[in-house]
């Protein structure tokens, strides 16, 4: 009798939990529904879909739902962080196709390890607006007193290609080598090469993140003292790792490892610098030149003790590590925008910064994986120069 009774509990227990399984993505699905954003995966999540108002809705509502669904199902986060867990331990070296897993715990993007296999893939042409791009731009700032240097930050593979898995090794000639051939040999363009500074530097200390993809507080350091240097200011000293005070940190993993939910498994130590000298306020201000900067708002700096200012223009390599706060300590106001909410190719949006600010110095960076995405494109800037 005991035995049955114990049966009938444990197939009850079963029944509830094999339908809890089915359930609980769903609720998790019903208050889940409104997300927009994935901030581990760095993307936009599927939208749930409208009502078809014509046939081709229809059609492809089903492709829709299923990819609302796949975003949004209730655990799919914890789920995501198990699958990704499994695939890097037991299955394969490479278990996201956001990110790839190399030898000795660096992570890439997976992104930009696509971009580092094209081999060559810049057009004479390209290369050539490139120039004219960056000299109608070097023009157009210096009729308005302002020195202007150009940087295109690297991406992780060509600092680290011997940590890369050998089928995704990078291609001998990368765009951004194309580009440095090009301008190389060619006096005064506001231009500096970061991928030799920061590859030899490579070879006797960390300059990037194991699980990010930016450059850590070393590479920061030394990627503003080369702009500096170029920047040639009178009164303005280029930063030296000796102006810092290092602190080892041990903490989680960072922006890659989040990517895959896996922050607490893949870990790294890393070192923070403090400067010694003046130490820049930073402040980040939401509502910069009346607009919306969304989930980027622009920061601006007072450094104490300092005079002049700086703009700085640039992605996720100048919004998201410190390489803004070691330029702008060297003046005494400094802002720093993303390129995607204001625009450096716009000789109107920059206007507006440069009516904002007044600066003496300009900095636009752009991460070496936009090369391909990005087409430059020199004639707004040369219209203006004719119309002045």
């Amino acid at each position: 009798m005991k035995s049955n009774v114990h049966s009938a509990l444990t197939q009850r227990f079963l029944v509830g939990l094999f339908l809890a399984s089915l359930f609980l993505p769903f609720g998790g699905l019903v208050l889940n529904w409104n997300a927009t954003v994935s901030l581990e995966e760095k993307r936009d999540l599927a939208p749930l879909p409208g009502l078809p108002s014509q046939l081709e809705d229809l059609v492809a509502l089903p492709a829709k739902m299923e990819s609302f669904i796949g975003d949004h199902f209730g655990f799919r986060r914890e789920l995501s962080s198990l699958f990704n867990l499994i695939q890097l331990r037991v299955l394969a070296p490479k278990p996201s196709r956001w990110v790839v897993s190399g030898d000795d715990g660096w992570l890439f993007m997976g992104q930009s390890v696509s971009y580092a296999r094209a081999q060559a893939p810049l057009s004479p042409q390209r290369l050539e607006a490139w120039q004219t791009l960056l000299e109608a731009k070097q023009q157009w700032l210096a009729r308005r007193g302002v020195r202007y240097v150009f940087v295109v930050a690297p991406s992780k593979p060509s600092v680290y290609p011997a940590f890369i898995p050998e089928d995704l090794a990078p291609a001998a000639t990368s765009a951004l080598d194309q580009l440095n051939q090009s301008l190389a040999g060619l006096e005064g363009l506001p231009w500096v090469d970061l991928k030799t500074l920061l590859l030899a530097q490579a070879a006797g200390r960390q300059v990037y993140h194991k699980t990010d993809t930016h450059w850590n507080d070393i590479g920061a350091v030394l990627a503003a003292r080369a702009v500096l240097q170029r920047a040639q200011l009178p009164g303005v000293s280029a930063p030296q790792l000796e102006d810092f005070v290092r602190r080892p940190v041990s903490g989680i993993g960072l922006d890659l490892a989040k990517m895959l939910g896996l922050q607490y498994v893949l870990t790294e130590d890393v070192e923070l610098l403090s400067p010694l000298g003046p130490v820049p306020v930073a402040t980040l201000d939401a509502g910069y030149l009346g607009r919306d900067w969304g989930p980027y708002p622009a920061r601006v700096f007072a450094t104490p003790g300092r005079t002049g200012s700086v703009a700085i223009v640039g992605d996720s390599f100048v919004m998201a590590t410190t390489f803004s706060e070691r330029i702008a300590e060297r003046f005494g106001r400094g802002v720093t925008v993303h390129r995607d909410k204001l625009s450096p190719d716009s000789p109107q949006e920059l206007e507006r910064l440069l009516d904002a600010l007044h600066p003496e110095l300009l900095v636009e960076e752009l991460v070496e994986r936009d090369l391909l995405r990005f087409e430059p494109h020199p004639e707004p800037f040369l219209k203006a120069l004719a119309a002045q």
